[in-house]
């Protein structure tokens, strides 16, 4: 049987993706995003942000999540911000909206 959220190539079981629509994706998060479950990487995610400006975030399908999810979502806006892709996190719950803003906005250590 399969999980809600999972993926049967990969056998994850908290899953990511990145449609693409003109200059702009949304990066489509689902499942359990727990760190004992399986989950697509941020390394994945960045393959997918090739040629577009502007990504938003719509975790709509998630089951639950622990840091795992907030740790994912910083690896996330770190690899927009190298590709100086705008990273949208309104439509995330609050808690981690405030999580991952307040690291995106931060300047870093080294500065």
């Amino acid at each position: 049987m399969q999980k809600i959220g999972e993926d049967t190539k990969t056998n994850t079981t908290a899953y990511a993706v990145v449609e693409k629509s003109g200059d702009g994706g949304v990066l489509r998060i689902s499942g359990s995003w727990v760190f004992a479950e399986k989950r697509t990487s941020s390394d994945e995610i960045g393959e997918m942000l090739n040629g577009i400006t502007h990504l938003s975030v719509d975790c709509g399908k998630i089951l639950d999540y622990d840091t795992s999810l907030s740790a994912f979502l910083l690896a996330c806006a770190e690899k927009c911000a190298q590709k100086s892709i705008d990273f949208d996190i309104s439509a995330l719950p609050a808690s981690l909206k405030k999580l991952v803003g307040l690291a995106v906005s931060s300047p870093k250590a080294s500065e």
